[in-house]
């Protein structure tokens, strides 16, 4: 097998001379555009995060009072609750 040292290209497999050095417009200058090795790198940097931790479900509960105060067919169907205007007690997880 022949050791060959590596060679880093770029997504379209053109060689890539310097990988630590950016392209800019003067020493204190903004970045170009025409830098399209930058515009790889970052577009790949972008793409690699970490997903949000799912948190556990908590259930939830509800209790206190309900008084019926109206006869109705819905409070029909509603067998925890009384027909007459009354106070019921209700807990439910």
């Amino acid at each position: 097998m022949n050791k060959e040292k590596e060679v880093l290209t770029t997504d379209a497999g053109i060689p890539v001379s310097d990988n630590q050095n950016l392209l800019g417009a003067g020493a204190r200058g903004p970045l170009l555009m025409q830098d399209f090795y930058l515009n790889e790198k970052v577009a790949h940097s972008h793409q690699e995060f970490i997903p949000q931790r799912v948190v556990n479900a908590k259930s939830s509960g509800a209790y206190g009072t309900v008084t019926t105060t109206n006869y109705t067919q819905v409070g029909n169907l509603l067998r925890f609750l009384p027909v007459l205007p009354q106070l019921c007690k209700v807990y439910r997880t």
